[in-house]
């Protein structure tokens, strides 16, 4: 890591990600968990700069994102989100009941450790999630070795669903799972503004990294079209595009969209914040 990052990891956070996806230009991030630890710093204000990059080199944990902070570095999602909300005192999830904070566990399990997964099995192990999700990898790379690069990364992504459980199944059944996953958010979302009150906590992250990873690209068109049948979902994703990434809501088919599932005008999502 270069000595002119480490300086400015002691006056801000250094946020490593995947380059974004040019082929989807409403969607933050291919990853849900870049989308979600993003959304976690554009929320909270905290002064950061992103690197974009295949290179894993730092990262504690091979994988991304991670961050770089007073020339130390942190990684895994969830880790980084409780570490940072610490150290700043932002007071996520104490407000929750342990009824809720039981609640908000399990569906934040849900949405990393099953549907999530779901997802990436279309994307990397179904022909038609392929033909997309290839380019918009790995289209940056050199082209001699764009292929053995992407051949390599299935390879280990297909072992990995398999070790997981997941990729021992045909997709038309990881489909009907993931499809109870997606009724069960939407019915717990319900109306409220986020998925345990009306207030943000740590879960809403996580939805937040799901559904703007997933909604707004082509790579998982049969996940995309279970979620797009929940108006509550699509206008959760159109309020965090809006106030949290208002650079890719710029799009004139989020007002349509909007329109056609009946979504009022989102709210600022600054009002759920904690104090």
């Amino acid at each position: 890591m270069s000595d002119e990052l480490m300086q400015e990891s002691e006056d801000k956070i250094i946020f490593f990600q995947f380059p974004r996806d040019e082929t989807s230009p409403r969607c933050p991030n291919i990853s849900a968990f870049c989308v979600k630890l993003e959304s976690f710093l554009r929320w909270s204000k905290l002064p950061y700069r992103t690197v974009e990059s295949f290179d894993f080199k730092g990262s504690p944990y091979h994988q991304y994102p991670y961050i770089l902070v007073n020339r130390a570095y942190d990684a895994d999602s969830t880790d980084v989100i409780a570490h940072l909300n610490t150290k700043h005192s932002l007071h996520l999830d104490e407000r929750l009941t342990n009824e809720q904070k039981g609640i908000a566990t399990a569906f934040q399990r849900v949405i990393e450790n099953h549907l999530y997964p779901g997802v990436v099995y279309e994307r990397w192990c179904t022909d038609e999630g392929w033909k997309t999700s290839k380019p918009a990898l790995f289209g940056t790379l050199p082209p001699v070795i764009r292929d053995l690069v992407a051949w390599s990364t299935r390879r280990g992504i297909r072992n990995s669903l398999k070790g997981h459980g997941l990729g021992r199944l045909e997709f038309e059944k990881v489909s009907e799972r993931v499809k109870k996953d997606i009724q069960g958010l939407s019915a717990q979302l319900g109306d409220k503004t986020y998925l345990i009150d009306d207030r943000i906590c740590t879960v809403d992250f996580s939805l937040m990294g799901l559904l703007l990873a997933v909604l707004y690209t082509d790579h998982s068109p049969i996940i995309t079209s279970m979620l797009k049948e929940h108006p509550n979902l699509v206008a959760y994703a159109e309020r965090a595009l809006k106030n949290l990434y208002p650079e890719y809501a710029k799009s004139s088919n989020a007002k349509a969209q909007s329109d056609q599932a009946g979504i009022e005008k989102p709210e600022d999502i600054d009002k759920g914040k904690d104090e």
